[in-house]
């Protein structure tokens, strides 16, 4: 098992804890994203925290003084655009 794998099955508070620590994630906006990702129909949970690491990877051009900002309106957007360019679901 990989180290990426390893992380994707961490218990709910240690990954959410992971993404604030790697990409200052605050925990309202990592629970947008993954209640995004779950409307979209990725249930899975490690598939659905794979598609959560790979879109704040997509979007580390979003850091400002190492935490990801996003916009309150735009993250539909990035979340929207990322979908459409890795053709997830």
């Amino acid at each position: 098992m990989s180290l990426l794998e390893e992380k994707l099955h961490l218990p709910d508070l240690q990954f959410m804890s992971l993404c604030k620590e790697k990409y200052g994630l605050n925990r309202g906006i990592y629970n947008v994203i993954d209640s995004w990702f779950y409307d979209q129909g990725i249930i899975n949970i490690t598939e659905r925290r794979k598609q959560i690491t790979n879109f704040l990877d997509f979007n580390v051009d979003c850091m400002e003084n190492g935490k990801l900002k996003f916009g309150h309106k735009k993250l539909n957007l990035y979340l929207k655009e990322y979908m459409e360019k890795n053709e997830v679901a």
